[in-house]
């Protein structure tokens, strides 16, 4: 890599992004390679380097497309609206602005696609470059539909390139093929090596996380996560993207929500709401920001509650310092729409039958609704990684344990579902309010 260009793109970095890039993005930024890949730690700036990229080749690139490709169409949208701000940055005017593509005046167009799972949407297409965007969590079959938009490139444009970038995803698919691929020109970067992530806040996500989730999130070294409770087959299975949730809710014949709230350390409280369309749990969860006060979180979901004209019940986790909130909402609803959850306390289901930690029968009734397809999950990153995160265990006396490190979202879900176990056909049991 030409020094003398590197330093050129830093400098244009300050002038005209406000940014001090990083010599490593700079490179990234700079490279002509065919095929670049990025694997990074959390936070390392990998969004910025593919935003600035692709405004750095806005002069050289009259009449091509690029395109930024990601599993859905708000993560796809995260690096498009750098790109815009970078755009607006740098003095361009659009000829054509939609919130998937922009076009320059000279031709110059950027497009932001979701592959959703196969990829099938984008095989038409030909581009100049194409961004794979978290790349590891791609499918393979999504890689195969898109690389060949590069077929004609080299006839059309003179030159086509490959850039994929993402944290790793264990140690398969398409994404950890080409870092190790001898085609490749890689970077791999640690938030430990960032100078815009905090060291304190590393040393509190290290210890509370297994060495292979930190090492994987944070170095950007790929680990295959071990003792997994639900299969990312199965979870893949169960996402969906693209689901209109305002329809969801008109739709639905009944809503329940499941709250996980946040614990020490912790300023986010996870709230899922599960609605039942026809015969499946369409689930989504939001993150709110508490702030420190816990107790005010109840405001927020008597305020969601407020738009649902159908929902049925709160599920929370009531062991610790959610009693406090669990209470606020009982008084507010009742209790028969309030279940406050303790997953240390053990439940008995019936006389004569065995007792069993609730974790695990929370926890089994979310897998048993998934295998059976009762469960579409919303397309969102932090859904998934959460409940790959779940592991399992045995005591010493055999008791199953469930436990996680970043399953916030996870304890929600499972909280939400709560209600329909047992139901084979749980819509027969919430018919439609006359």
């Amino acid at each position: 890599m030409d020094d003398r260009l590197v330093e050129k793109v830093k400098a244009w970095g300050r002038k005209y992004l406000k940014k001090e890039l990083d010599t490593w993005q700079a490179e990234v930024i700079a490279s002509d390679d065919p095929q670049l890949v990025i694997a990074s730690g959390r936070k390392c700036g990998k969004t910025t380097a593919l935003a600035a990229k692709i405004v750095w080749d806005w002069n050289r690139g009259a009449n091509k497309t690029v395109c930024i490709l990601s599993k859905g169409q708000r993560q796809a949208g995260e690096v498009f609206d750098a790109v815009r701000e970078f755009f607006l940055a740098c003095g361009a005017t659009f000829e054509d602005e939609t919130k998937t593509k922009l076009i320059l005046k000279n031709g110059y167009r950027v497009l932001c696609l979701p592959s959703g799972y196969t990829g099938v949407s984008v095989r038409t297409y030909t581009f100049w470059k194409v961004y794979w965007d978290e790349a590891a969590h791609l499918s393979n079959a999504v890689y195969d539909a898109t690389t060949p938009c590069l077929a004609a490139a080299e006839e059309i444009y003179g030159s086509s390139q490959k850039i994929l970038a993402s944290t790793f995803n264990g140690t398969a698919g398409f994404f950890y093929d080409e870092f190790h691929s001898n085609e490749s020109k890689t970077w791999q970067r640690s938030s430990e090596d960032c100078p815009r992530v905090s060291k304190s806040f590393l040393r509190k996500e290290k210890a509370r996380m297994t060495k292979a989730e930190y090492t994987q999130e944070y170095l950007g070294e790929p680990c295959e996560l071990a003792d997994s409770m639900i299969p990312g087959s199965l979870i893949a299975a169960c996402v969906k993207e693209g689901i209109d949730w305002t329809d969801a809710n008109t739709k639905a014949r009944a809503v329940f929500l499941g709250v996980d709230f946040a614990r020490f350390g912790k300023d986010q409280t996870a709230i899922a709401f599960a609605y039942l369309i026809e015969d499946r749990a369409y689930v989504r969860v939001e993150m709110v920001k508490t702030h420190g006060r816990l107790t005010a979180i109840t405001g927020r979901i008597r305020a969601r509650v407020a738009e649902l004209p159908r929902w049925k019940k709160i599920v929370t986790d009531e062991g610790g310092i959610g009693a406090g909130p669990t209470d606020d909402l009982v008084e507010a609803f009742g209790r028969h729409r309030v279940l406050g959850i303790n997953n240390a306390r053990r439940i008995d289901e019936g006389v004569g039958r065995p007792s069993k930690f609730i974790k695990a029968d929370l926890y089994s009734n979310l897998i048993r609704m998934m295998e059976q397809g009762m469960v579409v999950l919303d397309d969102d990153i932090d859904i998934i990684r959460s409940l790959k995160q779940v592991k399992y265990d045995y005591t010493k006396l055999g008791d199953l344990r469930v436990f996680g490190k970043q399953h916030d979202c996870a304890e929600a879900i499972v909280r939400c579902l709560y209600p329909l176990r047992g139901y084979k056909h749980p819509v027969a049991f919430f018919p439609v309010a006359a």
